[in-house]
């Protein structure tokens, strides 16, 4: 499917993030790969960077088959992690919730 704007896609997104522990797997891998990130940054330690894309995506990719029971969306890279951060930051600051219920209205 083409999407047409990045509302779009974040909705088709949040779609394919329906199930809480789908999400939770995703903040895990998200917030870790920044921690690695962060970690090589401050110990100056190259080879670090190298296991943020395995840690951070591994873990969300993996929580699609055995959680959510669907394939990773992965239709563009770029919108997919900046999608992914947003969830994040809307999962923290309390804006999720508001996004879950324009999800399902614009199912319906």
């Amino acid at each position: 499917m083409q999407y047409q704007s990045f509302d779009e896609y974040w909705l088709a997104y949040l779609r394919a993030h329906s199930k809480p522990a789908t999400r939770a797997c995703h903040y895990f891998g998200t917030i870790l790969g920044l921690f690695v990130g962060l970690a090589a940054s401050v110990l100056v330690v190259w080879w670090a960077w190298l296991a943020i894309g395995p840690i951070g995506y591994g873990i969300a990719l993996l929580s699609h088959p055995l959680v959510q029971g669907n394939r990773p969306f992965a239709r563009r890279p770029l919108w997919g992690l900046a999608s992914d951060l947003r969830m994040l930051w809307l999962a923290t600051s309390g804006g999720l919730s508001s996004e879950l219920c324009r999800l399902q209205h614009n199912a319906t």
